[in-house]
């Protein structure tokens, strides 16, 4: 995940660590993936989408009274798979127990799209304010979390009736 606004790096001569990991583990070498559940739309520009419409295989042959003889079909993907860097503002909703890791709803949300499918259970043994349940609340989806530290557990409720 790419941070818009990173923190400062540990050290004075180091650059701003604007990238933060994120991972899947599986119990097998069989894992889910579903990359068709978080399309985004493609974003071509003017002179792309033009050299796009004259490829060949953008029209299919027909036998038209107008002496055409080809009809135009499509100048590329509408909808494309994601990127490998994920581009997402940080959590600036209200922090009342001051949890110091918090992420945005819509990272949990986009991997539990990307490796899930509705009724699926999701797992988050480090819940923190339970970010996680939530969004696997909201995709129909069962989840299991789990939280050592009561203060941060403590909002759970506040936030499924918030929605946030």
């Amino acid at each position: 995940m790419g941070k818009p606004s990173p923190p400062p790096g540990r050290f004075n001569r180091f650059l701003k660590d604007a990238v933060e990991y994120c991972f899947q583990f599986a119990k097998g070498p069989d894992w889910q993936f579903f990359p068709e559940q978080c399309l985004s739309p493609a974003r071509w520009d003017a002179k792309d989408r033009e050299r796009r419409k004259k490829l060949a295989h953008n029209y299919e042959r027909v036998n038209a009274p107008s002496g055409q003889g080809r009809k135009r079909v499509q100048a590329g993907p509408d909808m494309v798979r994601p990127s490998t860097l994920l581009h997402l503002e940080p959590d600036f909703t209200p922090n009342p127990v001051k949890h110091p890791a918090r992420f945005p709803l819509a990272l949990p949300k986009f991997f539990i799209n990307l490796m899930t499918v509705p009724g699926q259970l999701v797992i988050d043994p480090f819940a923190g304010t339970n970010t996680t349940g939530l969004a696997a609340e909201q995709l129909g989806r069962r989840w299991l979390t789990i939280e050592l530290d009561p203060k941060y557990a403590s909002v759970v409720p506040s936030r499924f009736e918030a929605g946030r």
